[in-house]
């Protein structure tokens, strides 16, 4: 088993679009999930990867909402954005085997350098 499949999942907020791009069905209806690309504009998708990218923090795959898109991870990856893998897991039902997040690590060539992982002081709370 490589590395990014045991990945510790903890998902950082940047802004209400990071937030948005991590856990979408707190935001939008069943009925607009289905459409979720549709409202990740250029200009939007463009506009969370620069927030990321500027606070350092990672953007989440989820695994239960199955997003985001190839497309957006593609475009992240591009920028030096680097990546969590989760599900929620608000519920049992929600608590899977990262299956889309580790096909999205697949299908967009992520490897274990384009993940994040915490500093040893962030984990083990040690002081500099």
């Amino acid at each position: 088993m490589n590395r990014a499949n045991s990945i510790t999942v903890i998902i950082l907020l940047a802004s209400i679009s990071f937030s948005c791009a991590s856990k979408p069905n707190k935001w939008l209806s069943p009925t607009m999930m289905k459409d979720y690309d549709k409202y990740r504009t250029d200009a939007r998708v463009t506009q969370l990867i620069n927030a990321l990218k500027k606070n350092n923090v990672a953007m989440g795959i989820n695994s239960f909402t199955k997003v985001p898109s190839a497309k957006i991870i593609k475009a992240a990856k591009s920028a030096g954005v680097k990546f969590t893998l989760g599900t929620n897991n608000e519920r049992v039902e929600e608590l899977s085997r990262l299956a889309y997040s580790l096909q999205m690590v697949e299908e967009c060539g992520l490897t274990i350098d384009d993940m994040w992982f915490p500093k040893a002081k962030d984990r083990y709370g040690i002081k500099p």
